[in-house]
């Protein structure tokens, strides 16, 4: 049964993973959100203020990179979809 969605290829996979914005969004979002989530948990665990106003600041931060980068790879996706689509 087939739906109409062509699949990708692991080529046109490789090459919008290679996009360098969105190397630059990963290189950043990674570490911004382990710093996140890490300052939620020692902020529990030692009952510090200090690691919870961290966790304020970084998490709205990782949340725009993450929203970024999906954004960016959707699109991507959707134009090498349309190119490989019209070279059919």
């Amino acid at each position: 049964m087939s739906n109409g969605s062509s699949k990708k290829t692991p080529i046109s996979k490789q090459k919008i993973r290679s996009d360098k914005w969105l190397q630059r969004l990963m290189k950043a979002g990674i570490p911004l959100a382990i710093i996140s989530v890490a300052s939620l948990w020692l902020g529990h665990l030692l009952a510090n203020p200090a690691f919870g106003k961290l966790f304020i600041v970084t998490l709205p931060l990782a949340l725009l990179v993450g929203f970024t980068y999906n954004i960016r790879y959707v699109m991507l996706a959707v134009r090498e979809q349309r190119k490989s689509a019209s070279n059919d």
